[in-house]
């Protein structure tokens, strides 16, 4: 009897032993698991001051973005107004350009046709002199400087003849340069000399 009480205090001592390993245990995992839910709660804590900082960035992203192009929009309209403006300006030089072509080439015509109209008077006039000239001796030298007169005045002619053909040249010049570097087409006048001769 004495044997299984003796026994049976060993299995209670073994029994009480591990009772108290299993408490220290317990104990300890309790432990852990409270510094476990301390680290989680830190942990949580963290996250969400990250998810603040996060949408504040997300909001002064947005808020600049919405600047840029706030000033991108101020920046595009000025540029337009810009281009409008000098648009507007190269076309008001342009004319004022092709109005001073014009009136130069009209005063260049007017020239050229009175001195042309001038040296055909000129020519006429010698003509009718040579034509009723006398038969006197001392009018030889005279006819002879009138023929002479005559031949210059010809040659003078067709030297004008040919400059109104460079002039029209020049002119024709002009307008295709007008044409090519401002798309327009300017009208100019256009005389002919001929067209009034003194016969």
């Amino acid at each position: 009897m004495q044997g299984l009480r003796g026994k049976h205090a060993t299995e209670v001592s073994k029994l009480n032993v591990h009772n108290d390993n299993l408490q220290s245990t317990i104990k300890s995992k309790l432990h852990e698991l409270d510094q476990l839910r301390g680290v989680c709660v830190e942990h949580q804590d963290h996250g969400n001051d990250l998810q603040r900082k996060l949408e504040a960035k997300e909001k002064e992203i947005i808020d600049t973005k919405a600047k840029a192009d706030a000033k991108l929009r101020e920046i595009r309209e000025a540029l337009a107004l810009e281009r409008k403006n000098k648009i507007a300006q190269l076309k008001e030089e342009f004319s004022g350009h092709v109005h001073r072509v014009q009136r130069e080439a009209e005063e260049e015509q007017e020239r050229f046709t009175t001195k042309f109209n001038n040296l055909q008077s000129m020519l006429h006039d010698a003509e009718e002199r040579y034509a009723n000239r006398e038969s006197r001796p001392e009018d030889l030298d005279q006819i002879h400087d009138l023929n002479l007169q005559i031949q210059q005045l010809q040659r003078r002619i067709e030297e004008l003849k040919a400059q109104k053909k460079l002039y029209g040249l020049e002119l024709e010049n002009r307008e295709q340069s007008l044409r090519v570097h401002f798309q327009h087409r300017p009208v100019v006048g256009v005389l002919d000399p001929l067209a009034h001769k003194v016969s």
